[in-house]
């Protein structure tokens, strides 16, 4: 299973309070005995969303302040979904994928910075040495549940 953090909004960076909560997500699913034998990941896509805010600044990387530009809107900030994609499979499979030679110097550089994400974080599984520390657990959230009828 691999978990897919959703990105800040334009204009806000929310990644590490996403990052640490889904992290904890991540740790709870993995302690869960129904699901033993089941490998648990999560790919860190705010990085990469706020990689390419940092790369093509002052432009926008979105079309209407939450849903990222995609290829028929014009450069620069138009390959982030692209590179998200990539960055998906290069985390399932662990390996960096091949350069395309229909790819733009905005696409090669985001898919490289991609794969640096995917293989230097720990969260994806692949041994980097990237840590994440998970959302603090201050008490038992159901302390006293209440069993539905």
């Amino acid at each position: 299973m691999l978990i897919y953090p959703p990105h800040s909004p334009e204009g806000a960076d929310l990644n590490e309070d996403t990052l640490r909560k889904l992290w904890r997500l991540v740790l709870w699913l993995r302690a869960r005995p129904e699901v033993e034998g089941l490998d648990v990941f999560m790919v860190p896509a705010p990085l990469l969303v706020r990689a390419a805010i940092d790369m093509v600044a002052p432009a926008s990387i979105y079309a209407d302040g939450l849903h990222l530009r995609g290829s028929v809107y014009p450069a620069p900030g138009k390959r982030t979904n692209d590179a998200l994609a990539q960055m998906i499979r290069m985390a399932l499979t662990g390996a960096r994928v091949e350069d395309d030679p229909a790819w733009d110097a905005e696409m090669l550089a985001l898919v490289e910075i991609a794969w640096q994400l995917v293989r230097d974080h720990a969260c994806t599984g692949l041994g980097g040495p990237g840590q994440i520390d998970p959302w603090p657990i201050t008490g038992d959230p159901l302390s006293e549940p209440i069993m539905l009828a």
